[in-house]
């Protein structure tokens, strides 16, 4: 039996973990979500990334060399490690990627032209459109329609069940 064979997957995982680590630590501190006054007063003392703020050695040395109060560096010290240890970064994404997401998704088709045009080319997916109206105009119809629009056929206009 060879014995490294098992252990390549948990030190490919753990390569991946470390980079994974490596990657948020250089995020800028304009990626985490902090006050806009305490993040100002971070830059002005020459911190830059979190793995900036991770070399001080607590909130108290980050208080004294940004000209925070204790509560602000603990906050930042708190949302550094919340962020790096996985659930506040780790599913970061640029300006660029949302809005390349956003292009590719396909609008929900009225199938009236002139009500698809009014909504940029249908109703878009995955946020939220509010039907108005007077009782009797059809907003029950045109939600019934767009429930029955997404299981169409992609090739006749419409989601297929997606």
């Amino acid at each position: 039996r060879d014995v490294g064979a098992s252990r390549r997957p948990r030190d490919a995982m753990a390569n991946h973990r470390e980079d994974l680590r490596w990657y948020q630590d250089s995020l800028q501190l304009t990626s985490v979500p902090l006050n806009p006054g305490v993040r100002s007063k971070l830059q002005r003392a020459g911190f830059v990334s979190v793995r900036d703020v991770k070399k001080t050695h607590g909130p108290v040395e980050l208080a004294q060399e940004a000209g925070l109060t204790n509560e602000e560096a603990s906050e930042v010290m708190k949302v550094v490690r919340f962020g790096v240890d996985g659930a506040a970064l780790a599913g970061a994404k640029s300006a660029s990627e949302m809005l390349r997401e956003e292009a590719e998704k396909l609008p929900i088709y009225t199938f009236c032209q002139e009500l698809d045009d009014l909504l940029g080319g249908g109703v878009a997916v995955g946020e939220i459109t509010e039907l108005c109206g007077c009782p009797g105009i059809g907003k029950t119809q045109m939600c019934i329609q767009l429930c029955a629009s997404t299981q169409i056929p992609v090739p006749f206009g419409g989601l297929d069940g997606a």
